[in-house]
């Protein structure tokens, strides 16, 4: 086994390791020799989405690795040649470790799966057991910041990242004694597994805000529910704490202006290069006020396109497709709207914000209006024929007003609750890499 040189880089933390401990490069620690990592197969050789019989192997993807959920698989290959789907066989203990556009993660096989084999964007690892424990390296490259360094400055690409086998062998790894490794191990799981209950209640106490400010909402506005066929479908009816104020009123009749936006040719950079004009799209819906978009276009769009149009501030701004569908925002600043939204704009019967908040209410009725294949989406006239309960000006202001109040406690409530949760994640991953990466299990809760 070779030592890696004293590189540059390394200096500061090897002079903080434990002696009797050694940094070792991956292709030394690896079972079989170059056998002990391999890239999976390749996408064009899988061809079928479904299981049609026993003749066909479970294709193990990026997501079983990204969702650490080995049970799931959307992709079947035929055994037709069982001598070369050999090498890419799964078995309980690899470790599988995904390589392109995401995070570098790394998972350990678990016992009992089905038998397959790995795809493509992933590499499968198999260590020498008497050198490293495969948890003990899982949990290395997960938490230390070494690891980490080198991963990042390994990645290539220009518009998708990306790693390979060889950069994955040049690693240089923290190698303790195996009874350390033991240690170090027993140590993660009695402690770390505190943090991360702590952390997992925290998270829940978030999205019982989250939870408590949509029933203050749905309450508002006095919806009932009622349960059909799997799936909420709400109501739109009065009741009897109401006031007999409250008519039922279609936005069509209420606003001037209900438009979906336009969308100049994206091919064409003379529309969006060094443009200074906020063009809203649906993944600037925020369920919240919007001070500005991530795209902007030109001047020369609104001239080339006439159905493009600034729309003033305090316009209401509705998602259309896919998982935006039912997202709102109001306009903070005059913007223009993408096809992927419709606008609301212009009325003196409402307070926009009232319908903001009602609009909420209508997300999951929206989305069961939706219609489409790859990407489901609603229609402007879907959004014109919503019925509105609508009392008079003065009660919606009022409705605004509470909910507003209630609305700034709960995100404070919740700003402080996520503060809480960085702290504590950044605090068990600095426990993670010191006890990784120096061996310092001296450190406690």
């Amino acid at each position: 086994m070779s030592l890696i040189p004293k590189e540059q880089y390394l200096l500061n933390i090897l002079d903080k390791m434990p002696k009797h401990w050694r940094y070792v490069q991956l292709r030394y620690l690896l079972k079989g020799g170059k056998d002990g990592i391999r890239n999976g197969i390749s996408g064009k050789t899988i061809r079928s989405n479904q299981k049609k019989n026993d003749d066909y192997l479970k294709v193990y993807s990026q997501v079983n690795v990204l969702k650490n959920d080995f049970g799931i698989t959307d992709k079947w290959i035929e055994k037709t040649c069982s001598k070369k789907l050999k090498k890419y066989e799964v078995e309980p203990g690899d470790l599988l470790m995904n390589i392109v556009a995401y995070d570098p993660i790394i998972r350990k096989v678990p016992q009992n799966i089905d038998r397959g084999i790995f795809g493509n964007n992933i590499l499968r690892i198999r260590l020498n057991q008497k050198l490293i424990l495969t948890e003990f390296f899982e949990k290395t490259i997960n938490h230390s910041r070494l690891l980490k360094y080198q991963l990042e400055s390994g990645s290539r690409g220009s518009i998708i990242q990306g790693l390979n086998s060889e950069t994955i062998k040049s690693l240089i790894v923290p190698v303790p004694p195996i009874n350390e490794q033991i240690k170090i191990l027993y140590h993660l799981t009695k402690n770390i597994e505190s943090y991360e209950c702590l952390i997992t209640k925290k998270k829940r106490l978030v999205s019982l805000q989250y939870e408590k400010i949509r029933t203050l909402i749905y309450m508002s506005f006095q919806e009932t529910y009622k349960q059909n066929k799997g799936f909420e479908q709400r109501k739109n009816i009065c009741n009897q704490n109401q006031s007999k104020t409250w008519n039922l009123i279609r936005l069509g009749y209420l606003f001037k202006t209900i438009r979906v936006g336009i969308t100049p040719n994206t091919k064409s950079t003379k529309y969006y290069e060094n443009g200074n004009i906020p063009w809203i799209t649906a993944g600037d819906l925020n369920d919240d006020w919007i001070k500005g978009s991530m795209k902007k276009i030109t001047k020369m769009a609104l001239n080339d396109y006439p159905e493009l149009r600034l729309y003033p501030k305090n316009s209401l701004v509705i998602g259309l497709t896919g998982t935006t569908i039912g997202k709102v925002g109001i306009l903070s600043v005059e913007s223009c709207i993408s096809q992927s939204c419709c606008v609301i704009a212009e009325s003196d019967k409402v307070d926009i914000e009232y319908i903001f908040y009602w609009m909420k209410t209508q997300r999951d009725y929206l989305t069961n209006l939706s219609r489409g294949g790859s990407l489901l989406n609603i229609t402007k006239e879907i959004i014109k024929n919503l019925k509105v309960p609508l009392p008079h000006l003065e009660e919606q202001r009022r409705i605004t007003f509470l909910l507003n109040f209630e609305n700034k406690k709960n995100e404070r409530h919740i700003f402080l609750l996520r503060k809480q949760i960085e702290l504590l994640e950044e605090y068990s991953r600095e426990m993670n890499n010191e006890i990784l990466s120096y061996g310092r299990l001296d450190r406690r809760l």
